[in-house]
């Protein structure tokens, strides 16, 4: 299963469903991608959509 990660920093439980990601990438192909940072290209967000295409799963952190 491919696990896309969004790193928001919108939720104050990210740490724990973090963890439980580090956890599931034993098994199966978690991609993190830091969505807050300043300065996101072009690029970087069509990076974004074709992870998020590819994937079986989306969490939002």
């Amino acid at each position: 299963m491919k696990v896309v990660a969004l790193e928001t920093r919108l939720f104050p439980d990210a740490p724990a469903v973090g963890a439980a990601l580090d956890a599931l990438a034993a098994e199966h192909a978690v991609v993190r991608i830091e969505c807050a940072r300043a300065g996101m290209g072009e690029e970087d967000w069509d990076r974004l959509l074709a992870e998020i295409l590819a994937s079986d799963l989306v969490v939002t952190l």
